[in-house]
């Protein structure tokens, strides 16, 4: 196993063959749409990459992580400020 990653909506799971086999076939990607998918092996979406890893190499992991919506982020910061500014006059 390559990495195992959640990026806040779905698990994705990275494998990658032990022989060396070409671009296309050797690293193997599948998505879980829930965490019971994943232990039931139920993948919502899988592709093989096109990365080709060297002789002597090896996917070490993998890292996910999610950004929020750029307008769910204003609104939080204006609620934050929203916040601040009652603090400030005592409310």
């Amino acid at each position: 196993i390559g990495g195992l990653a959640h990026d806040g909506d779905a698990f994705h799971l990275l494998v990658e063959s032990d022989d060396d086999r070409q671009a296309g076939s050797e690293v193997f990607l599948a998505s879980y749409a829930t965490r019971q998918d994943l232990l039931d092996a139920t993948i919502s979406s899988s592709a093989f990459t096109q990365l080709n890893i060297g002789t002597g190499f090896g996917i070490g992991g993998l890292a996910a992580s999610s950004v929020a919506e750029p307008a769910a982020a204003l609104r939080g910061f204006v609620m934050l400020l929203g916040s601040g500014l009652l603090l400030r006059r005592g409310w």
